[in-house]
Protein backbone atom coordinates (compact mmCIF):
# COMPACT_ATOMS: atom_id res chain seq x y z
CA UNK A 1 0.00 0.00 0.00
CA UNK A 2 0.97 3.60 -0.20
CA UNK A 3 1.64 5.51 3.25
CA UNK A 4 3.14 8.87 3.89
CA UNK A 5 5.79 7.86 6.63
CA UNK A 6 7.48 9.79 8.93
CA UNK A 7 11.17 9.07 9.62
CA UNK A 8 12.27 12.56 11.39
CA UNK A 9 11.80 15.89 11.65
CA UNK A 10 10.75 17.41 8.58
CA UNK A 11 11.36 13.91 6.64
CA UNK A 12 7.90 12.40 5.74
CA UNK A 13 8.03 10.44 1.87
CA UNK A 14 5.01 8.84 0.43
CA UNK A 15 6.47 5.15 0.13
CA UNK A 16 5.52 1.68 0.01
CA UNK A 17 4.78 0.07 3.35
CA UNK A 18 3.56 -3.14 4.11
CA UNK A 19 -0.48 -3.71 4.73
CA UNK A 20 -1.42 -4.22 8.39
CA UNK A 21 -2.47 -8.09 9.03
CA UNK A 22 -5.49 -8.61 11.39
CA UNK A 23 -6.22 -10.43 14.63
CA UNK A 24 -8.98 -11.56 16.32
CA UNK A 25 -11.53 -9.05 16.70
CA UNK A 26 -9.29 -6.33 14.38
CA UNK A 27 -10.67 -4.30 11.55
CA UNK A 28 -9.24 -3.09 8.42
CA UNK A 29 -10.46 0.53 6.52
CA UNK A 30 -9.28 1.61 3.61
CA UNK A 31 -8.80 5.40 4.39
CA UNK A 32 -10.58 7.61 1.78
CA UNK A 33 -9.81 11.22 3.96
CA UNK A 34 -7.75 12.12 7.00
CA UNK A 35 -7.79 15.46 8.18
CA UNK A 36 -3.98 17.14 9.35
CA UNK A 37 -3.96 17.95 13.14
CA UNK A 38 -2.04 20.27 14.83
CA UNK A 39 -0.27 17.58 16.14
CA UNK A 40 1.03 16.53 13.62
CA UNK A 41 2.10 19.59 12.39
CA UNK A 42 4.00 19.94 15.67
CA UNK A 43 5.60 16.24 15.22
CA UNK A 44 6.82 17.24 11.71
CA UNK A 45 8.22 20.78 12.05
CA UNK A 46 9.40 20.51 15.62
CA UNK A 47 10.45 17.04 15.33
CA UNK A 48 8.70 14.08 17.09
CA UNK A 49 8.73 13.64 20.86
CA UNK A 50 9.98 9.98 22.37
CA UNK A 51 6.51 8.60 22.54
CA UNK A 52 6.83 8.62 18.65
CA UNK A 53 7.81 4.77 17.46
CA UNK A 54 9.77 5.60 14.68
CA UNK A 55 9.30 5.36 11.46
CA UNK A 56 5.60 6.76 11.85
CA UNK A 57 2.46 7.37 9.74
CA UNK A 58 0.55 9.99 11.02
CA UNK A 59 -3.14 10.86 10.68
CA UNK A 60 -5.95 10.42 13.29
CA UNK A 61 -8.78 12.69 11.84
CA UNK A 62 -9.89 9.70 8.97
CA UNK A 63 -12.95 8.35 7.50
CA UNK A 64 -12.85 4.97 5.71
CA UNK A 65 -14.74 2.14 4.53
CA UNK A 66 -14.37 -1.52 6.01
CA UNK A 67 -12.09 -3.16 3.65
CA UNK A 68 -12.16 -6.71 6.13
CA UNK A 69 -12.67 -8.12 9.30
CA UNK A 70 -10.86 -9.94 11.60
CA UNK A 71 -12.36 -13.10 13.39
CA UNK A 72 -15.17 -12.28 15.54
CA UNK A 73 -16.62 -8.81 13.86
CA UNK A 74 -20.15 -8.98 13.74
CA UNK A 75 -20.79 -5.29 14.49
CA UNK A 76 -19.74 -4.49 10.62
CA UNK A 77 -19.55 -5.27 7.01
CA UNK A 78 -17.73 -5.17 4.71
CA UNK A 79 -18.58 -1.43 2.61
CA UNK A 80 -20.08 -0.10 6.01
CA UNK A 81 -18.28 3.85 6.04
CA UNK A 82 -16.72 4.30 9.40
CA UNK A 83 -14.52 6.75 10.96
CA UNK A 84 -12.74 5.83 14.55
CA UNK A 85 -11.89 7.79 17.53
CA UNK A 86 -8.11 8.67 17.56
CA UNK A 87 -7.03 6.08 20.36
CA UNK A 88 -6.98 2.53 21.72
CA UNK A 89 -7.70 2.37 25.49
CA UNK A 90 -6.64 -0.97 27.14
CA UNK A 91 -9.98 -1.35 28.72
CA UNK A 92 -8.60 -2.69 31.95
CA UNK A 93 -6.80 0.25 34.02
CA UNK A 94 -8.89 2.26 36.55
CA UNK A 95 -9.56 5.00 34.19
CA UNK A 96 -11.15 2.95 31.23
CA UNK A 97 -13.30 1.38 34.14
CA UNK A 98 -14.43 4.63 35.33
CA UNK A 99 -15.40 5.87 31.54
CA UNK A 100 -12.63 7.91 31.02
CA UNK A 101 -11.02 6.36 28.47
CA UNK A 102 -9.12 9.77 27.20
CA UNK A 103 -7.14 9.01 30.55
CA UNK A 104 -6.03 5.44 29.91
CA UNK A 105 -2.71 4.18 31.40
CA UNK A 106 -1.57 2.11 28.69
CA UNK A 107 -3.03 4.22 25.72
CA UNK A 108 -2.34 2.98 21.91
CA UNK A 109 -2.40 5.89 19.80
CA UNK A 110 -2.77 6.77 16.04
CA UNK A 111 0.29 8.27 14.35
CA UNK A 112 2.37 7.80 17.51
CA UNK A 113 2.89 4.04 18.58
CA UNK A 114 0.40 2.33 15.91
CA UNK A 115 0.36 3.26 12.34
CA UNK A 116 -2.04 5.94 11.26
CA UNK A 117 -4.28 7.18 8.55
CA UNK A 118 -1.73 9.43 6.17
CA UNK A 119 -2.25 5.23 4.20
CA UNK A 120 -4.34 3.39 1.81
CA UNK A 121 -5.32 1.50 4.34
CA UNK A 122 -5.32 1.21 8.84
CA UNK A 123 -5.47 -1.43 10.98
CA UNK A 124 -8.55 -0.72 14.05
CA UNK A 125 -7.10 -2.88 16.48
CA UNK A 126 -10.06 -5.10 18.59
CA UNK A 127 -10.03 -2.96 22.22
CA UNK A 128 -11.06 0.14 20.07
CA UNK A 129 -13.69 -1.83 18.43
CA UNK A 130 -14.88 -3.57 21.66
CA UNK A 131 -15.15 -0.07 23.21
CA UNK A 132 -17.77 1.45 20.58
CA UNK A 133 -14.56 3.57 19.40
CA UNK A 134 -15.10 2.51 15.55
CA UNK A 135 -18.18 3.96 14.38
CA UNK A 136 -20.51 4.04 11.03
CA UNK A 137 -21.22 7.02 9.43
CA UNK A 138 -24.30 7.94 8.41
CA UNK A 139 -25.55 7.92 5.00
CA UNK A 140 -26.90 11.92 5.42
CA UNK A 141 -22.81 12.34 6.19
CA UNK A 142 -20.53 13.11 3.73
CA UNK A 143 -16.73 12.22 4.20
CA UNK A 144 -16.02 15.90 3.80
CA UNK A 145 -17.60 16.24 6.93
CA UNK A 146 -17.11 13.43 8.87
CA UNK A 147 -13.43 13.91 9.17
CA UNK A 148 -14.38 16.55 11.44
CA UNK A 149 -15.73 14.15 13.86
CA UNK A 150 -12.00 13.61 16.25
CA UNK A 151 -11.61 17.56 16.39
CA UNK A 152 -15.28 18.28 17.51
CA UNK A 153 -14.79 15.38 19.72
CA UNK A 154 -11.76 17.19 21.66
CA UNK A 155 -13.69 20.19 21.42
CA UNK A 156 -17.33 18.57 23.16
CA UNK A 157 -15.04 17.32 25.59
CA UNK A 158 -13.73 19.77 26.89
CA UNK A 159 -17.07 22.00 26.59
CA UNK A 160 -18.71 19.40 28.95
CA UNK A 161 -15.88 19.50 31.25
CA UNK A 162 -16.66 23.17 31.65
CA UNK A 163 -20.83 22.56 31.75
CA UNK A 164 -21.05 24.94 28.82
CA UNK A 165 -25.05 25.90 28.66
CA UNK A 166 -28.11 27.71 27.94
CA UNK A 167 -27.75 31.49 28.46
CA UNK A 168 -24.08 31.65 28.96
CA UNK A 169 -21.09 33.86 28.22
CA UNK A 170 -18.01 31.96 26.28
CA UNK A 171 -14.62 33.48 25.32
CA UNK A 172 -12.88 31.45 23.25
CA UNK A 173 -9.11 32.45 22.88
CA UNK A 174 -7.44 31.25 19.66
CA UNK A 175 -8.06 31.88 16.13
CA UNK A 176 -7.03 28.22 14.51
CA UNK A 177 -9.76 25.33 13.24
CA UNK A 178 -10.09 24.20 17.21
CA UNK A 179 -11.07 27.51 18.25
CA UNK A 180 -13.80 27.63 15.32
CA UNK A 181 -14.77 24.70 16.34
CA UNK A 182 -14.94 25.64 20.36
CA UNK A 183 -17.11 28.66 18.76
CA UNK A 184 -19.61 26.26 17.09
CA UNK A 185 -20.12 23.90 19.57
CA UNK A 186 -20.97 26.25 22.36
CA UNK A 187 -23.62 27.74 20.23
CA UNK A 188 -24.70 24.30 19.67
CA UNK A 189 -25.06 23.52 23.54
CA UNK A 190 -26.73 27.03 24.06
CA UNK A 191 -24.48 29.84 24.90
CA UNK A 192 -25.81 33.29 24.13
CA UNK A 193 -22.53 35.03 23.71
CA UNK A 194 -19.51 33.32 22.17
CA UNK A 195 -16.23 35.91 22.46
CA UNK A 196 -13.08 35.23 20.15
CA UNK A 197 -10.08 36.64 20.60
CA UNK A 198 -7.49 36.07 18.35
CA UNK A 199 -4.38 36.95 16.31
CA UNK A 200 -5.02 37.20 12.63
CA UNK A 201 -7.32 40.10 11.52
CA UNK A 202 -8.18 37.81 8.46
CA UNK A 203 -9.96 35.02 10.44
CA UNK A 204 -11.95 37.28 12.42
CA UNK A 205 -15.07 37.37 9.39
CA UNK A 206 -14.66 33.37 9.66
CA UNK A 207 -15.16 33.45 13.56
CA UNK A 208 -17.97 35.36 13.06
CA UNK A 209 -19.28 33.16 10.74
CA UNK A 210 -19.58 30.16 12.59
CA UNK A 211 -21.22 32.11 15.25
CA UNK A 212 -18.94 34.66 17.29
CA UNK A 213 -20.85 37.78 18.06
CA UNK A 214 -17.59 39.10 18.78
CA UNK A 215 -14.32 38.36 17.03
CA UNK A 216 -11.32 40.90 17.46
CA UNK A 217 -7.33 40.93 18.27
CA UNK A 218 -7.79 43.05 21.04
CA UNK A 219 -8.83 42.00 24.46
CA UNK A 220 -10.15 45.25 25.87
CA UNK A 221 -13.10 44.42 23.40
CA UNK A 222 -14.23 41.62 25.70
CA UNK A 223 -15.73 42.68 29.01
CA UNK A 224 -13.60 41.80 32.18
CA UNK A 225 -15.13 39.29 34.36
CA UNK A 226 -18.23 38.00 32.77
CA UNK A 227 -17.63 34.92 31.26
CA UNK A 228 -19.17 31.78 32.56
CA UNK A 229 -16.45 29.86 30.72
CA UNK A 230 -12.90 30.51 29.20
CA UNK A 231 -11.64 28.12 26.52
CA UNK A 232 -8.11 28.78 25.95
CA UNK A 233 -7.27 27.00 22.62
CA UNK A 234 -3.78 27.96 22.14
CA UNK A 235 -0.31 26.50 23.73
CA UNK A 236 0.48 29.68 24.87
CA UNK A 237 0.78 29.80 28.52
CA UNK A 238 0.55 33.61 28.54
CA UNK A 239 -3.11 33.43 27.20
CA UNK A 240 -3.79 31.32 29.61
CA UNK A 241 -2.34 33.58 32.47
CA UNK A 242 -4.87 36.83 30.89
CA UNK A 243 -7.82 34.33 30.61
CA UNK A 244 -8.27 34.88 33.96
CA UNK A 245 -9.36 38.62 33.43
CA UNK A 246 -12.42 37.51 31.61
CA UNK A 247 -13.90 34.68 33.77
CA UNK A 248 -16.37 35.74 35.51
CA UNK A 249 -16.21 34.49 40.13
CA UNK A 250 -17.93 31.00 39.85
CA UNK A 251 -16.94 30.48 36.35
CA UNK A 252 -14.22 27.99 34.73
CA UNK A 253 -11.13 28.34 32.82
CA UNK A 254 -9.88 25.41 30.75
CA UNK A 255 -7.06 24.81 29.66
CA UNK A 256 -7.27 23.15 26.13
CA UNK A 257 -4.42 23.80 23.97
CA UNK A 258 -1.23 21.41 24.44
CA UNK A 259 1.98 22.47 26.33
CA UNK A 260 5.28 21.79 26.54
CA UNK A 261 5.87 18.80 29.76
CA UNK A 262 7.97 21.79 31.46
CA UNK A 263 5.17 24.59 31.03
CA UNK A 264 4.42 26.71 33.54
CA UNK A 265 1.81 29.24 34.50
CA UNK A 266 1.22 32.03 37.24
CA UNK A 267 -2.09 31.43 39.05
CA UNK A 268 -4.10 34.65 40.38
CA UNK A 269 -4.89 32.49 43.85
CA UNK A 270 -6.81 35.32 45.60
CA UNK A 271 -9.23 35.63 42.59
CA UNK A 272 -9.31 31.73 42.58
CA UNK A 273 -9.55 30.86 46.05
CA UNK A 274 -11.91 34.00 46.83
CA UNK A 275 -14.19 33.75 43.35
CA UNK A 276 -14.31 30.11 43.33
CA UNK A 277 -13.15 29.64 40.17
CA UNK A 278 -12.86 26.34 38.30
CA UNK A 279 -9.41 25.88 36.50
CA UNK A 280 -9.25 22.54 34.36
CA UNK A 281 -7.93 20.94 31.31
CA UNK A 282 -9.15 18.87 28.66
CA UNK A 283 -7.58 16.36 26.78
CA UNK A 284 -8.52 14.32 23.88
CA UNK A 285 -12.27 12.82 24.15
CA UNK A 286 -13.90 9.64 24.67
CA UNK A 287 -15.29 7.18 22.47
CA UNK A 288 -18.85 8.15 23.96
CA UNK A 289 -17.61 11.98 23.19
CA UNK A 290 -16.29 10.79 19.68
CA UNK A 291 -19.90 9.19 19.04
CA UNK A 292 -21.51 12.00 19.98
CA UNK A 293 -19.68 14.22 17.98
CA UNK A 294 -20.77 12.49 15.03
CA UNK A 295 -24.26 12.72 15.95
CA UNK A 296 -23.78 16.97 16.04
CA UNK A 297 -21.89 17.29 12.60
CA UNK A 298 -25.24 17.63 10.65
CA UNK A 299 -26.60 20.15 12.81
CA UNK A 300 -23.27 22.31 12.83
CA UNK A 301 -22.58 25.05 10.31
CA UNK A 302 -19.10 23.57 9.27
CA UNK A 303 -19.12 25.19 5.42
CA UNK A 304 -17.18 28.26 6.34
CA UNK A 305 -14.34 25.93 7.43
CA UNK A 306 -14.30 24.12 4.34
CA UNK A 307 -10.93 22.76 3.93
CA UNK A 308 -8.13 22.55 1.46
CA UNK A 309 -7.73 19.57 -0.52
CA UNK A 310 -4.32 17.66 -1.27
CA UNK A 311 -3.95 14.31 -2.46
CA UNK A 312 -1.78 11.79 -0.62
CA UNK A 313 1.64 12.71 -2.64
CA UNK A 314 0.97 16.32 -1.93
CA UNK A 315 0.82 15.56 2.11
CA UNK A 316 4.08 17.79 3.10
CA UNK A 317 2.90 20.55 0.80
CA UNK A 318 -0.09 20.48 2.71
CA UNK A 319 1.70 20.50 6.05
CA UNK A 320 3.01 23.52 5.12
CA UNK A 321 0.14 25.42 4.07
CA UNK A 322 -1.41 24.71 6.66
CA UNK A 323 1.57 25.46 9.18
CA UNK A 324 1.73 28.64 7.26
CA UNK A 325 -2.13 29.48 8.21
CA UNK A 326 -2.82 29.50 4.68
CA UNK A 327 -5.69 27.62 5.09
CA UNK A 328 -7.87 26.95 8.52
CA UNK A 329 -7.93 23.25 7.42
CA UNK A 330 -6.23 20.94 5.16
CA UNK A 331 -7.18 17.89 4.43
CA UNK A 332 -5.53 14.38 2.74
CA UNK A 333 -7.58 12.93 0.21
CA UNK A 334 -6.38 9.26 -0.20
CA UNK A 335 -8.65 6.91 -1.85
Amino acid sequence: MRAAVLFGKEDMRVTAWAEPQLGRGDVLVRVTRCGVCGSDLRTFFVGPSPRYRLPAILGHEFVGTVEKLGDGVTAFMLGDRVAAAPAVPCGECFYCKRGEDNLCRNMLDFGINLDGAFAELIRIPANLVARGGLVKVSDALSDADAIWGEPIGTVLHGELRAKTGVGQTVVVVGDGPIAMLHTLVAKYLGAARVCLLGQQDYRMPLARSVGADVATLNAREIPEHQADVVIVAVSDTTALDGAFAFVRDGGTVVAFGGTARESRVSLPLYQLHYGEINFIGSFNCTAEDFRRALEMIPRLNLKPLAPRVVTLEKIVDGFRTAYDREVIKVVAQIA
